[in-house]
């Protein structure tokens, strides 16, 4: 299976976000059921599927309109 993966980097060029706010998001995605789209072979390699971040984006404004 071919996985579109990204950096972190590339993550906040994509969705025009500071890095700081990307590397927030995978902090929260590693620690819930969406961390099976993080790749980490090492401790400073990390690689993101471009397809499950954008389900954990749908994801937290799910949540958000919930709280509404």
């Amino acid at each position: 299976m071919i996985v579109d993966l990204k950096t972190k980097y590339q993550l906040a060029a994509i969705f025009h976000w500071s890095v700081k706010t990307v590397e927030k998001h995978l902090t929260e995605m590693e620690r819930n059921e969406f961390s099976k789209y993080i790749l980490a072979p090492t401790k400073d390699l990390r690689r993101v599927s471009l397809a499950g971040y954008y389900k954990y984006m749908e994801y937290k404004e799910a949540q958000r309109k919930k709280m509404l």
